[in-house]
């Protein structure tokens, strides 16, 4: 982690912390929630709760939600402010490949490991996106051999 991503994982400790304490609820509670709907597990979420490491976008809104606040105010204490326009609204991407990659970085790996999984995702994707435009290609001129 460097040192950006771990005041990052400080922040949503005490974010997280305080959310806990406000709402009167054990960490145990929170973890029973969170596994129970596949979000994440009780590592994770210790990993979380010591500062260790920092959510991705889909686990700071389930917590967010989970203590019935704004999930924005959970992406700004993770850090993930990327993920949001000037509104506050979150952002959807266009581009599939920038949706991975900010998950990519909000994991927190080291910038060797981070570049590689980087380098990884676009190459994937691209490939995905050729083989789909081929599978597309051949439906539609299916369709167009069956309307003639």
């Amino acid at each position: 982690m460097t040192d950006g991503e771990t005041g990052s994982g400080q922040q949503f400790s005490a974010w997280l912390k305080r959310h806990i304490d406000l709402r009167g609820v054990r960490t145990t509670d929170v973890i029973r929630a969170g596994v129970e709907a596949k979000a994440f597990s009780k590592v994770t979420f210790y990993r979380w709760y010591n500062g260790e490491h920092i959510p991705n976008s889909d686990n700071a809104k389930f917590l967010a939600e989970y203590f019935g606040v704004d999930p924005r105010n959970a992406y700004e204490a993770a850090g993930l402010t990327h993920l949001m326009d000037m509104e506050g609204d979150i952002v959807t991407a266009a581009d599939p490949v920038e949706v991975f990659v900010a998950r990519v970085r909000a994991r927190g790996f080291p910038k060797p490991v981070e570049d590689r999984l980087i380098e990884y995702v676009r190459a994937e994707i691209e490939e995905r996106k050729a083989a789909l435009d081929k599978m597309l290609d051949a439906v539609e001129d299916t369709q167009k051999l069956q309307a003639e």
